[in-house]
């Protein structure tokens, strides 16, 4: 669900064909799902098909319902996080898996702080927030169309414009998480420069995702080497 896929079932059955195939490497294999529901994760983490670290995406804002209108983005409803968090406990319980948790920029900073509250209650089961990217956006093309065919040109905004955003979010999360939560910066990272800004802002991750889009796996190895001059 979110970005055009082949749907759940075809994403267990490639996950579970990679990690096989990686099963003697040193590669962790990571699943994301974007879901609108409790009923929704709780399909997901019952069944995450052997990845190592599976990722709750909360803060997916690409589902519309038929008639159109946007379906409820989960990382605003703390309730609903903390239904599918402690489902998630459950199975995982003993702490042999982890998951990842993708939210929502929050422009409200105490609605960030309630929700690394409630991030913090689940300390033994979240290994990494990840913000997402900024919900609903419009653009158009030059000739007035909507750049995006789908839900009325409404969609996530990423890509270079978020690492201010970015870098805020994770520098509030730091602040509010637990020291064993890790925080991952995703959007804006196009250089090795970015890495170091989210570095200091107190990330223990980053994640690359419109410039590998667009450019492909080399862009990856070149923002390393970018970066391998501020180490």
């Amino acid at each position: 669900i979110g970005l055009k896929n082949n749907g759940i079932e075809a994403g267990r059955e490639e996950v579970a064909k990679v990690s096989a195939e990686l099963a003697e490497s040193t590669i962790n294999v990571h699943t994301s799902f974007a879901g609108f529901s409790v009923p929704d994760f709780t399909a997901f983490a019952e069944s995450h098909a052997g990845a190592s670290l599976p990722e709750f995406n909360f803060g997916c804002p690409n589902g519309f319902n038929a008639d159109g209108t946007p379906k409820r983005i989960m990382s605003f409803v703390i309730p609903a996080m903390d239904a599918v968090l402690s489902r998630a406990k459950q199975l995982f319980a003993g702490g042999m898996m982890k998951v990842q948790v993708k939210v929502s920029p929050f422009s409200d900073p105490y609605q960030l702080k309630d929700t690394a509250d409630l991030l913090n209650s689940y300390s033994n089961l979240i290994a990494e927030v990840i913000p997402n990217t900024f919900p609903l956006c419009l653009a158009f093309n030059e000739d007035g169309t909507p750049f995006l065919e789908v839900s009325g040109g409404l969609g996530g905004l990423s890509g270079r414009c978020m690492k201010p955003i970015t870098l805020g979010q994770v520098a509030q999360f730091r602040k509010h998480l637990s020291a064993d939560i890790g925080v991952g910066a995703a959007g804006g990272i196009h250089h090795g420069i970015d890495v170091r800004d989210a570095r200091l802002a107190g990330a223990s991750s980053v994640h690359i995702g419109s410039r590998a889009f667009v450019q492909g796996p080399r862009a990856i190895a070149q923002i390393v080497e970018e970066y391998s001059q501020y180490i």
